[in-house]
């Protein structure tokens, strides 16, 4: 007897830990997150553009002082009143170019003005001609690609391509790969690059130029957060290890003119775990993996006067606020809370000047202890959460089904117990 309490007592509580505790949330912060997730692929996406067809010009600032090596294309015009010659001359292995009836020139290491000077003191005096040399095209290099990409290997770009094209042209990051934090390694220097600095913000050190035999490395994607509601680009962005909450809302774009700073919803660990705060938090909070973090509209003066109901009330919305109203009467106006709500643990969060701060209020003392609160009077511009109480079975269907399950699990256990004997 005493075997068979203790496989049913293992049986229930297994039952009860399956019984997930579901926040249900204010429907715009649900609409909103659903738009963070539509444009999470277009974070991602920017890596897969494919490279543009046109031939690859680097830019000028890179090319300044440029050095020729194997596989550089040089353009060599002669020319002077009876004489037009222009050729196209590639670096050959050795480092040389090849001019008709000049010869060969060793040009590798050396700078454009560098060959152009060598070949002017080459010409011929007695027919004097005038020398230039331009850069056509620059030489292909070689980086290897690994990690989270679509087609990890080497890849062959030309010189003074950046990271970011190379990683296009290796497929792009995969769903599951990191944009924060990839591995370089130039020439026996390691670093660690964040693409969102170069995307977001136009940082050229997060996408720097290549010169071959680098080694590029993607590893898997980091922890993330939805930062949702009124910001400039609101999107699920991967979170490095210190990042503040300022510099999270950077990469968003900041907060919209509209948004309300201090009214903040913050669901620790995503909409499914937990409870939701309404609370101003600092710039230099630290987001966990999973957090939700919610900014609403700022409300405006007029707004002040209105009363905010969400969570696990029958018609969450708005009511207008009038001098003595109570929590009790307020949850009556939006058709009383559900059987699921917790009314010992309900937030409000109110306006302190140009602040917030959250109360707590314990309505379940007031109605069945007779407790008196000063928190159940309500202020204009009140927003107020009732969470969802921890242990619900919602119905009598689910009641029956937990019930039906649990005999069925005695059953076993008692067939067991009778085959062993």
């Amino acid at each position: 007897m005493t075997t068979f309490k203790r496989r049913l007592a293992l049986g229930l509580a297994l039952w009860w830990s399956l019984i997930p505790s579901v926040l249900a949330a204010d429907p715009m912060p649900l609409k909103d997150l659903q738009q963070a997730l539509e444009v999470a692929q277009p974070q991602i996406q920017f890596t897969r553009t494919p490279p543009t067809a046109t031939a690859f010009i680097p830019e000028q600032a890179v090319l300044q002082g440029y050095t020729l090596g194997v596989g550089d294309v040089l353009e060599v015009h002669l020319f002077n009143p009876r004489v037009n010659l222009l050729y196209s001359l590639t670096v050959g292995p050795e480092g040389q170019i090849v001019i008709p009836r000049l010869g060969a020139f060793t040009v590798a290491g050396k700078t454009t003005a560098e060959v152009q000077q060598l070949i002017v003191n080459r010409a011929p005096a007695r027919d004097p001609v005038e020398i230039s040399v331009t850069l056509q095209r620059v030489r292909p290099i070689q980086v290897m690609v690994t990690g989270f990409v679509e087609s990890p290997g080497f890849v062959q770009v030309p010189w003074g391509t950046r990271l970011l094209d190379v990683v296009r042209r290796a497929g792009g990051v995969r769903q599951s790969g990191s944009l924060r934090q990839l591995h370089l390694r130039q020439g026996g220097r390691e670093q660690t690059l964040d693409l969102y600095r170069f995307h977001y913000q136009g940082d050229l050190q997060a996408n720097p130029v290549l010169k071959g035999g680098e080694q590029i490395h993607i590893p898997a994607l980091g922890p993330h957060v939805a930062l949702i509601g009124q910001l400039q680009q609101p999107g699920i962005y991967e979170v490095r290890p210190g990042d503040s909450l300022s510099q999270l809302l950077s990469l968003a774009g900041g907060l919209k003119p509209a948004a309300d700073p201090q009214g903040a919803v913050y669901w620790p660990q995503g909409l499914s775990q937990g409870r939701p705060e309404v609370l101003p938090l600092t710039p230099d909070y630290a987001l966990s993996a999973g957090d939700v973090l919610y900014y609403p509209l700022r409300r405006l003066p007029s707004e002040e006067k209105l009363i905010h109901i969400y969570g696990q009330v029958r018609d969450p919305g708005v009511l207008a606020y009038r001098p003595a109203l109570t929590l009790a009467e307020a949850l009556r106006g939006v058709g009383g809370p559900l059987q699921t709500a917790d009314l010992g643990a309900i937030k409000i969060s109110r306006l302190k000047g140009d602040n917030r701060e959250v109360v707590q209020a314990n309505l379940q003392a007031y109605l069945f202890e007779g407790q008196s609160d000063t928190s159940l009077m309500l202020e204009p511009g009140d927003v107020i959460l009732v969470p969802e109480t921890f242990f619900v079975i919602r119905n009598v269907t689910e009641l029956t089904t937990l019930l039906l399950s649990l005999l069925g699990i005695v059953s076993v256990v008692i067939n067991l117990s009778r085959g062993g004997a």
